[in-house]
């Protein structure tokens, strides 16, 4: 038989850690730019910049490799 699990009721939530908005895709303008951490894989860098521009359409932003080091742009 399952136990149940009590339900707390009235305890605030509380605020999010520093790291939950690592990357500045709010306060990029156009042209601006910033450098992955070297421990994100370039292919997990394309992800992050892909669900940012779902999220903060019709903002857009682009990465580049370059000297093994990721870039993302906000290009619109």
């Amino acid at each position: 038989m399952r136990e149940s699990l009590p339900i707390d009721r009235g305890i605030p939530m509380p605020p999010p850690s520093p790291t939950a908005r690592r990357y500045p895709w709010e306060t990029m303008e156009v042209t601006d730019s910033f450098l992955f951490p070297p421990s994100l894989s370039p292919t997990d860098c394309y992800k992050r910049v892909s669900q940012a521009n779902d999220r903060y359409a019709p903002k857009r932003y682009m990465a580049r490799k370059a000297n093994g080091e990721v870039r993302c742009w906000r290009v619109a």
